[in-house]
């Protein structure tokens, strides 16, 4: 029996090594999306029961996954998406936060992430950072205007 636990408390617990599979493939891909049919012919192949491409059991391992990643969406332990959420999962050589969030934080600490949740920014750095982020500025640049800021901040406090 594995257990596999979600960001609000909800837990599964399973045996079944098709939905194990699955469930180990999507924590080790997050918060990469991954497409039904890529999810189903992994968990067919790491799970040893048949090859990614045998038709033996297809239908009867999609429903069963399907099912599972419904009740799990339902219990918050997975998100299900009609469209891949549109960020990315590295540094870019000049960084860009969402034209949304750059405006929100000039207005308060609370933010829209990429995947449409509420995130509150309370750090004055990190706001500032991401005030910056508008892909303009290099890294160099970014550390620049940072230090810029933390030392106004300390003039300030004096």
């Amino acid at each position: 029996m594995e257990e596999f636990g979600g960001p609000k408390g909800s837990a599964l617990k399973t045996d079944n090594p098709l939905i194990k599979a699955a469930m180990a493939h999507l924590g080790e891909t997050w918060p990469q999306s991954c497409h039904f049919s890529e999810l189903l012919a992994t968990a067919r192949s790491r799970s040893g029961r048949y090859s990614a491409c045998d038709d033996f059991g297809f239908d009867e391992d999609a429903r069963e996954l399907g099912g599972i990643l419904l009740r799990t969406h339902a219990a918050g332990l997975t998100e299900l998406h009609v469209h891949s959420p549109q960020f990315v999962l590295t540094v870019s050589e000049r960084p860009v936060a969402s034209a949304l969030a750059r405006l929100q934080i000039q207005n308060g600490s609370l933010v829209t992430n990429l995947c449409h949740a509420s995130v509150q920014v309370t750090d004055k750095m990190a706001r500032r950072l991401l005030q910056l982020l508008d892909g303009t500025r290099d890294r160099t640049a970014l550390l620049t205007e940072l230090t810029a800021f933390l030392e106004s901040d300390i003039k300030k406090r004096r």
